[in-house]
């Protein structure tokens, strides 16, 4: 069942995806609706096992797109690309504790040759990435997290969906302490969406060229400062452990800049120490792990700030209840 209402400025979406399904909902619908609603914020209710990927990538990118807000409750369930639509909202709400979200790899039927076959597999995996990038960004998780997650069939309660960042708030459960607690999972992730986490241009080349001398001379780090070059090469985002890991390495081993052959010129160079230190970004990665880690201080410094006044903000109600109990 498709039902759209511009006097309510809401939309009912009831049912699978796609214009092939008998009493289908697919994305011509809802642009006709969305065009009708002219930009107002507007509430779309959600329950849908699934359907057409393409049709619901559509719709996805017609929510993204339209200029009013957009909250989307998922009533009971949004399963498969009906999930991937829910991403599109601005504010996303399961309706109470028991409805959930259900992701997992695309699937089809197919008919052919060999060749055929591989094919619809290349287009299937292409699809399967996108669609994990989808829930990436909505989550602030990596692409690589989903892609393993949607191998099965993957339910989440609306708790498990809220922790996971999937989505914004079940309703009913803004006062709970339950509700308290996913909010803090979901705040401790986001406090560094601020920092970047990418390694600059000049921690990616040393690294590189800590790999090239490891592999010339023979000597110099660990297999952990191999892996760490690689990623740093390759500019893969560290991640906050890895940056304090970085900033510990650099502070233990200042002492071997002093040794023998870490300097050009020297007897022995480039020694094993200058090696590992180049495997690990060299100044260059010193100074970037030195300023991410100072970030995330002092991010955790204003989380805890906000924590304190808003525990005192509870006390001062929960005596002003007492205070009015008291009166009354």
């Amino acid at each position: 069942m498709f039902d759209a209402d511009k006097d309510l400025r809401m939309m009912r979406v009831y049912g699978n995806i796609g214009s092939y399904f008998d009493n289908g909902i697919s994305d011509v619908d809802v642009m006709k609706a969305l065009d009708m609603f002219g930009g107002d914020d507007i509430d779309i209710y959600m329950k849908s096992d699934g359907g057409d990927v393409f049709e619901g990538i559509s719709i996805y990118n017609q929510l993204k797109k339209y200029p009013g807000k957009v909250k989307v409750t998922v009533d009971s369930i949004a399963a498969s690309i009906s999930s991937v639509i829910a991403m599109g909202a601005d504010e996303l709400v399961m309706d109470g504790e028991h409805s959930m979200l259900m992701i997992h790899n695309p699937w089809t039927a197919a008919v052919g040759d060999a060749k055929e076959f591989r094919s619809v597999a290349e287009l299937l995996d292409k699809i399967g990435g996108e669609i994990a990038s989808i829930y990436a960004k909505k989550s602030r998780k990596d692409k690589e997290y989903f892609l393993n997650v949607m191998k099965e069939d993957k339910y989440y309660t609306a708790s498990e969906a809220l922790a996971e960042g999937l989505v914004d708030s079940i309703s009913g459960y803004e006062d709970t302490e339950e509700m308290e607690v996913y909010e803090e999972v979901i705040f401790a992730a986001a406090k560094y969406d601020h920092i970047d986490f990418s390694p600059p241009e000049g921690v990616r080349k040393a690294a590189a060229k800590g790999l090239e001398m490891r592999e010339e001379y023979g000597r110099g780090g660990t297999e952990v400062g191999v892996a760490r070059a690689r990623d740093l090469k390759n500019g893969k985002n560290v991640s906050p452990d890895t940056a304090k890991r970085m900033k510990s390495y650099f502070a233990r081993h200042e002492v071997d800049k002093q040794a023998e052959g870490f300097s050009p010129g020297e007897e022995g160079y480039p020694s094993a120490g200058k090696i590992a230190w180049m495997l690990w970004g060299s100044d260059a990665g010193k100074a970037f792990a030195n300023k991410i880690v100072d970030q995330m201080d002092a991010a955790d410094a204003k989380k805890a700030k906000a924590a304190t006044l808003a525990s005192f903000a509870k006390r001062r109600d929960a005596q002003d209840r007492l205070n009015r109990a008291k009166l009354s």
